[in-house]
């Protein structure tokens, strides 16, 4: 495993991201609405942001398209990351809202599915050029390749992450239209015209 030169703030976004790694998968296979999942979902959220507002501050590598690669750079990555922070706040922001709306219902799940999904895709590259053994297979399978991002297994792992990806917003959708919502009031609920 290749963890030399790694920085402090390296290993806090490492921490960070195993315990969002884990926390995640639990608030998103758990069962929704009850103290645990609230309490695992903070968790995921204060992981997520630290993790995220990490790795704004690590300059080392980045792609900048029609610039190239390389040091000291504010490239995809970091853009990547912004999104990745927006649709944290955005989970957070429609889980206070959503017993009220199947509007933020929605935006809750889907933007801490999306949030999920980039940390996963993270893993996937990281993993590809952490473990040594692995990065070496990945090359050699795609020798063409400049880094291992870039070959043909990683992108094959990518390309599944999207699939399951795409299937989860309809399995997430569908829970949520299935979902009753509360009305924001009683008064509400009296002014709304019977079915």
């Amino acid at each position: 495993m290749l963890i030399v030169n790694i920085s402090v703030m390296g290993w806090i976004h490492t921490i960070a991201c195993l315990i969002a790694l884990a926390a995640g998968a639990y608030v998103l296979a758990g069962r929704e609405g009850t103290r645990r999942h609230r309490r695992i979902g903070w968790w995921y959220v204060t992981s997520m942001l630290v993790l995220n507002l990490s790795i704004l501050a690590v300059y080392n590598f980045d792609i900048v398209p029609g610039a190239g690669q390389g040091p000291g750079r504010f490239g995809i990555f970091h853009w990547m990351t912004l999104a990745t922070l927006l649709a944290t706040v955005l989970a957070v922001i429609g889980a206070v809202r959503q017993r009220h709306s199947r509007v933020w219902a929605h935006v809750h799940a889907q933007a801490m599915l999306f949030s999920y999904y980039m940390l996963v895709g993270g893993l996937i590259n990281e993993l590809a050029v952490r473990i040594l053994p692995l990065r070496a297979t990945v090359m050699q399978v795609s020798p063409h390749a400049s880094n291992p991002a870039q070959t043909l297994p990683v992108q094959m792992a990518q390309s599944l992450g999207i699939l399951v990806w795409l299937v989860l917003i309809v399995v997430f959708t569908i829970q949520v239209e299935r979902r009753p919502r509360l009305p924001r009031r009683a008064d509400d609920a009296s002014l709304q015209p019977a079915e």
